[in-house]
């Protein structure tokens, strides 16, 4: 859910592999000349780096909604289906979070950009389903009451 430049032309990701198809090698979009992936806060930030670093921002547009959407992942209590994530369930807490990378109540944009290894690591902790619905709310703005109700 990133925008980025890509050489030297800038590139807004709307939810397809945007970044990570550039830098995973099994990609048929793998591009070896680039080296590095820097985040920064805003498009003026990342523009004008070097050939070799994919300069990548979030889109600013989606973190109401996808805070909100980690927030009630973190939150649920609920009956959930045990996703494919690299970590159980139980991993999922703002303890572990906070115990793991420092990461306080309430999630901000900063976090998702200063502290990504953090926020990459929750995301493989929500199951399958919590990452369907928090992906979905990032792209469409908005995170359905009818979430709360059927995953508490």
């Amino acid at each position: 859910m990133v925008s980025y430049y890509y050489e030297g032309e800038r590139r807004i990701n709307r939810g397809g592999a945007g970044v990570q198809a550039i830098i995973i090698p099994n990609t048929s979009f793998f591009d070896p000349s680039f080296t590095e992936v820097i985040i920064f806060m805003t498009a003026e930030e990342a523009e004008g780096h070097a050939p070799h670093i994919i300069a990548a921002w979030p889109n600013p547009n989606m973190f109401p909604s996808l805070i909100e959407g980690y927030h009630w992942a973190l939150a649920r209590t609920g009956p959930f289906e045990r996703g494919r994530g690299f970590n159980t369930r139980e991993d999922a807490t703002w303890e572990r979070l906070y115990e793991r990378f420092g990461v306080n109540y309430p999630l901000t944009k900063e976090d998702f950009v200063h502290n990504w290894e953090a926020m990459d690591w929750l995301w493989w902790s929500f199951t399958n389903n919590e990452r369907q619905i928090i992906y979905r709310a990032g792209r469409n703005g908005y995170l359905p009451q009818h979430v709360f109700e059927r995953y508490p």
